[in-house]
């Protein structure tokens, strides 16, 4: 509940234009330049080649899989750790918007340059200017803040430590390239926020779509039931919808987005011990999301939080009064339980449907049988948006935010509400 209350005073110091951490300094690593050299060269550049963007895209990927051979073996950067090594200055332009203001602070790609020793030069660019407006349709860009890297400025001595030993800064920004988590134009790699720090979620703005308004705010919560993270937060997810749904001067409506991520890994680890049919497996574990995807559709916030309790008391071994009580420590602590790593079975998950006092009719049948194929239309969209980790929330399809950035994203579409001046 704390947790909450803290997620909602940031959301209410970034809506009044607040930055949502410490101003950046000036000097040392990072030093901001007064002169825009590499930014007009970079911009100049894809101006002048616009017509050969459609080739460069193809072949770009051609020449990420060429290189990424050179590389060390499972090269990654999600566990980096400090090093000393040559010093070189890599040039970065960072797309920002006004609209998410202090998103850029503390991204995990200056942390990885800060963290192994890399010396670079940062230019930041607001995404309303001519040269940001620039940059983006030149770049392809669809999510900021954004990360313009220029290669040529990135000396082959440059090592980051990754979970198989140093590599080459210059291969492993190809791999992610190579992985689909950014683009290379020729001698340019683009990236938006890759959350390298393993667990933490920061905020961005989707550009190109927008759903809803001000009047109106559609909350998709990205969610995998098995996910520790998501169980963590669950009483603060039905904590916010609450606040949210009671707000009288808005219409806020909350969709819960089955999104699979520590449910795939339970899967192989269930079919490696126990074995059995891969297709029942599979069935049991999306038991519960397909139960929480209807009960949220169809008989909305109070049933679908008693349900969600129901699940967690008995997954999480919690007792009901306990769970329904606010009490959060016990979910942190729900890897302790000894039903923790085995799915929730048929016959309990029917036994929290009636603790939910849930009505099994044709209303939630007819829902059960025909989720399953809504499952990929949902895994589509989080693709479309970016979005591979739970529990991630995307308001009014325009700001992916952690769910303690909720309200801070609500507040930035209707600033006017009672509840973001408090």
């Amino acid at each position: 509940m704390a947790e909450a209350k803290k997620g909602e005073k940031a959301g209410k110091e970034q809506a009044r234009g607040k930055s949502l951490a410490a101003e950046r300094p000036r000097d040392a690593v990072g030093k901001k330049q007064e002169k825009m050299p590499f930014e007009m060269k970079m911009l100049g550049f894809l101006q002048r080649h616009s017509l050969l963007v459609a080739g460069i895209a193809c072949i770009a990927i051609i020449g990420a899989a060429f290189i990424y051979v050179s590389m060390p073996e499972e090269a990654d950067v999600e566990d980096f750790w400090n090093a000393n090594q040559e010093m070189s200055t890599v040039k970065m332009i960072v797309v920002t918007s006004n609209r998410c203001p202090g998103c850029e602070a503390g991204n995990s790609l200056e942390i990885l340059f800060q963290a192994n020793g890399v010396e670079y030069g940062v230019e930041f660019v607001e995404e309303s200017s001519a040269e940001g407006q620039g940059l983006i349709q030149a770049t392809g860009i669809r999510k900021l803040p954004a990360f313009i890297i220029e290669e040529e400025s990135i000396s082959d001595s440059v090592l980051v430590k990754t979970k198989s030993g140093f590599a080459p800064l210059k291969d492993v920004l190809h791999s992610y390239v190579n992985k689909g988590k950014g683009t290379y134009w020729e001698g340019i790699f683009v990236f938006s926020e890759m959350m390298l720090d393993e667990g933490k979620i920061r905020p961005n703005i989707l550009l190109e779509e927008t759903c809803g308004d001000k009047h109106n705010i559609l909350v998709q919560y990205f969610a995998d039931p098995y996910d520790p993270r998501t169980i963590e937060r669950s009483l603060d997810f039905e904590n916010l919808r609450t606040l949210l749904e009671a707000e009288p001067d808005i219409n806020v409506e909350f969709e819960y987005v089955y999104l699979p991520t520590y449910s795939r890994f339970l899967e192989e680890v269930y079919l490696s011990e126990f074995g059995g049919n891969p297709k029942f497996v599979r069935d049991n574990i999306e038991g519960v999301a397909k139960h929480l995807v209807c009960v949220d559709r169809e008989f909305g916030t109070k049933k679908f939080n008693r349900l969600q309790e129901a699940i967690y008391s008995t997954y999480c071994e919690i007792d009901e009064n306990t769970m329904a009580s606010g009490a959060i420590q016990p979910l942190f602590d729900c890897g302790d339980s000894n039903h923790y790593g085995f799915f929730v079975n048929g016959e309990e998950l029917e036994d929290a449907v009636k603790k939910a006092m849930i009505y099994e009719g044709v209303q939630l049948s007819e829902c059960l049988y025909t989720v399953e194929n809504k499952f990929e239309i949902m895994e589509l969209l989080a693709e479309k948006a970016g979005i591979d980790r739970t529990p991630t929330a995307l308001v009014n399809c325009q700001y992916e935010v952690p769910l303690d950035k909720v309200l801070a994203a609500v507040c930035q579409i209707n600033n006017g509400l009672p509840l973001c001046w408090e």
